[in-house]
């Protein structure tokens, strides 16, 4: 019998897999460290290339989940997941998961401890179970060892690579948070092709493929209402769907989100200071606030419960 912590089998045996599509969610979490050679990020992007080069296709987009931020749990910058719903073969299930295994082993960073996890839609179980824990990744500091425990009970895949393998925990975590339905921002935001803007609602569903514009408060703005649009927006994940928020400024007028917007009033508000000698450009610009030389974009800044602090 398999232990607890070992890699498991899909429901179905080899023999019985066909070749039929199938629905998959894939995460992964803790691939860098403060050298920054590589952002969890664009391991997800490869892996959902990976989806790509065997047929599939991805669904809406990579999410990004943010975890607690808390002293006793080891991170480098955010704290953050990745997670990815793709359409397979399913007689591509076993070729993908060791295609997305060995960029895991190439890209990550020396001393990161990545986590790595898939799962079937038509087969997981007790998928309020990986929601909850997804939700309390947010607020408790968790453990590896009920990760694995979860992951066996729900029929998820889960494997843990390089040292302690702690990303197992916020792997499975951003699976739950994706699964809710209700978490996450996509990956990317510059949107070629457009110029800042007032648009009416409903050309910017087009050009953002969204299915909906909504309010801080969750209010579905019409389609035929003005929205200010800029290259550097942030689409969230809402009620299953991609979606993108708009915040009312003074003047009564809604401006689409970038990520600054969508951070919570201790970072949004922060006064951030200039940067020092030792700035670096973080490598992954979709961490970053457009191009400019502040803390706020540096690969030394962690951030905190307060803000930020730098590690350098």
């Amino acid at each position: 019998m398999k232990k607890y912590y070992q890699v498991m089998e899909y429901g179905l045996p080899a023999r019985m897999r066909g070749n039929r599509m199938v629905k998959i969610l894939v995460c992964v979490d803790d691939t860098d460290d403060i050298s920054k050679k590589t952002s969890t990020g664009k391991v997800a992007e490869m892996m959902a290339g990976e989806v790509k080069k065997l047929g599939g296709e991805i669904v809406l987009g990579i999410t990004r989940h943010q975890h607690l931020l808390h002293e006793s749990i080891a991170y480098t910058s955010h704290n953050s997941s990745m997670c990815f719903e793709s359409a397979i073969l399913e007689e591509n299930l076993d070729s993908l998961w060791e295609n997305m295994s060995a960029i895991l082993r190439k890209e990550m960073a020396e001393t990161s401890d990545p986590g790595l996890c898939m799962c079937r839609m038509d087969s997981v179980s007790a998928v309020h179970k990986l929601i909850a824990f997804g939700k309390r990744s947010q607020q408790e500091v968790l453990q590896k060892k009920e990760a694995f425990h979860l992951a066996e009970e729900t029929d998820v895949r889960l494997e843990a690579f390089n040292r302690s393998g702690l990303g197992v925990i916020g792997a499975l975590a951003g699976m739950g948070l994706r699964l809710s339905g209700n978490d996450g921002t996509f990956r990317g935001k510059n949107i070629q092709g457009i110029n800042p803007g007032m648009f009416l609602v409903g050309d910017c569903k087009k050009k953002l493929d969204v299915s909906q514009v909504i309010t801080m408060t969750g209010q579905y703005l019409p389609d035929d209402r003005e929205v200010y649009l800029e290259i550097n927006m942030k689409l969230i994940y809402f009620n299953h769907q991609k979606m993108a928020i708009a915040e009312e400024q003074e003047n009564g007028v809604y401006k689409i989100c970038d990520k600054s917007g969508l951070y919570n009033a201790n970072w949004k508000q922060q006064d951030w200071r200039s940067p020092c000698d030792m700035f670096s450009l973080d490598n992954d610009k979709n961490e970053c606030y457009g191009n400019e030389r502040s803390c706020h974009n540096c690969q030394f800044r962690r951030w905190t419960p307060n803000g930020i602090s730098c590690v350098n």
